[in-house]
């Protein structure tokens, strides 16, 4: 289930994507070698692609339930996963879990929990 149009996206990536360089840095100072960020919720991944700035090394992966055309995306699609953010907790997090599995995101034995 979508709740944000390509309008709104239109209207607020830009905002959205400068705000995310301004404060990964101030972020990276207090947590130092992030190596991968999963973003719920992460729209068309602005935040996702200024950590790729940051770190061309970090994994990066976001879910949300938009329907946004492809174009939009500040990501590449293969690092995102299209789930509905309206179930519960427990439908959101297993779908998560999935999607992770499913993707190399956990190579050198990462843990899901």
């Amino acid at each position: 289930m979508s709740i944000y149009d390509e309008e709104f996206y239109k209207q607020q990536s830009q905002g959205s994507y400068q705000s995310a360089k301004e404060i990964i840095p101030i972020i990276n100072n207090f947590i130092p070698n992030i190596q991968s960020v999963l973003d719920v919720g992460c729209g068309i991944g602005t935040w996702l692609k200024a950590w790729q700035e940051q770190n061309e090394l970090i994994k990066i992966f976001g879910v949300d339930g938009n329907d946004i055309s492809e174009s939009f995306f500040y990501i590449d699609k293969s690092n995102y996963k299209k789930i509905d953010l309206t179930t519960t907790a427990n439908t959101i997090l297993n779908d998560i879990k999935q999607s992770l599995k499913d993707t190399d995101y956990r190579r050198g034995g990462g843990k899901i929990v």
